[in-house]
């Protein structure tokens, strides 16, 4: 569907606090809007309002409380470009990195949060998983699986990166 920086900003925010999420999710789903922190998410009537059934008939949708989740902070982050939590949005679902990194600032749980567009192998190098930290690894798909496609994927790293220069090979755990 296109929102995996949400959902690994959901999943740094579960490890985090997994009670302060679920109460953020249940008041979004009562009330239509909540706050993570200092975070206030607040989607749009029409996302509120959209048919996820009549959605996932047509589309590979992800579950529907993981599609609201998602769905409400893309909106909600959206001024220019709507969101209504379907996958012919190619410009509305964008969420960059630096915007991303914004989302982890608003809560106020982080005491310290960037971002790096370095891909030299001295910058992955320099990444260092804790069990303090949280990560999320702006990749391309064919680091995954073999695909001849190069798209952007946002993911979780929940382990050290391993590189082995000789035979060309990185390992990570996700």
């Amino acid at each position: 569907l296109g929102l995996c920086t949400a959902a690994a900003f959901f999943h740094h925010i579960i490890q985090k606090d997994p009670e302060e999420f679920q109460s953020f999710a249940n008041t979004l789903y009562r009330v239509g809007f909540g706050f993570l922190g200092g975070f206030k998410i607040d989607p749009d009537e029409d996302l509120r309002y959209t048919d996820y059934a009549a959605l996932a008939r047509k589309e590979k949708m992800p579950p529907q409380a993981d599609w609201m989740l998602m769905s409400s902070v893309r909106d909600s982050e959206n001024w220019l470009f709507d969101f209504e939590g379907t996958p012919n949005e190619e410009i509305a679902i964008q969420t960059s990195a630096k915007e991303l990194s914004q989302w982890y600032k608003k809560t106020g749980f982080y005491s310290n949060v960037s971002f790096n567009k370095d891909t030299s192998l001295d910058s992955i190098k320099s990444i260092q998983k804790t069990d303090k930290n949280h990560i999320a690894l702006w990749i391309t798909t064919p680091l995954l699986f073999e695909s001849n496609q190069k798209i952007g994927h946002i993911i979780s790293l929940e382990g050290p990166i391993t590189i082995d220069e000789p035979n060309n090979k990185i390992t990570f755990k996700y």
